[in-house]
């Protein structure tokens, strides 16, 4: 007759190896129980309802990011980088002021989620941006092209751009004001408070024909 799971966990020698399994788990391997520092914590998606109140920094032209970081919060790169803390409603405005911040910078990614503005030159700047503020996910608008971009772990893909006309589009050759939609950007929260990037990011990828190489932007 076989012994009961109750008998053989109370037996001296499964007590002896899951007493060294846990001493080997604490003392040696520590470290991964604790959270990894390279991820900024600060910015990482959560409900919205769960978020503190943020708007009383936030000018009413403008709209809180995706990760509602403040002027205080932890930069999660360079801190020499520029950085703004909140997002302007008009395209217009926005692309004036990151043109003032990085004026030798002529493709421009700006972070949704922690207000970085990174350089989106082919040189993988998102994507080594991305492992430190999202562990791994992101969510940028690329200001020359007008377009929005998620990626997860090195692969990429294209979202429509969170900024339209008054006829709700994006035209190629803009010239009517554009505007920041409600209804994109509560797409963009919601897939990023939802932990959604990665299967968003494989979905628009299996149906587009713009395939973007890995770790380009």
């Amino acid at each position: 007759r076989m012994e009961s799971i109750h008998d053989m966990i109370q037996s001296n020698l499964v007590q002896q190896v899951i007493k060294s399994w846990y001493v080997e788990a604490t003392e040696k391997h520590s470290s991964q129980l604790l959270p990894s520092p390279a991820i900024n914590y600060e910015t990482w998606p959560v409900a919205r309802d769960q978020r503190s109140n943020t708007n009383d920094e936030i000018p009413p032209h403008c709209s809180p990011l995706l990760g509602y970081p403040t002027s205080t919060s932890p930069v999660a790169f360079d801190p020499a980088s520029c950085r703004i803390t909140c997002l302007p409603k008009s395209y217009t405005d926005l692309y004036a002021q990151l043109s003032a911040l990085c004026p030798d910078n002529d493709q421009i990614a700006l972070c949704l989620i922690c207000g970085g503005v990174l350089n989106a030159g082919g040189k993988g700047e998102c994507t080594k941006h991305a492992s430190k503020c999202g562990g791994g996910a992101g969510v940028f608008f690329l200001v020359q092209e007008c377009v929005g971009l998620i990626m997860h772990g090195t692969k990429a893909a294209y979202v429509p751009s969170i900024f339209v006309d008054s006829h709700g589009e994006t035209p190629q050759y803009r010239g009517r004001p554009l505007n920041l939609d409600p209804r994109r950007w509560n797409l963009l929260q919601d897939m990023w408070c939802s932990h959604s990037v990665r299967e968003k990011v494989i979905s628009e990828r299996s149906t587009t024909r713009q395939v973007i190489i890995p770790n380009y932007y």
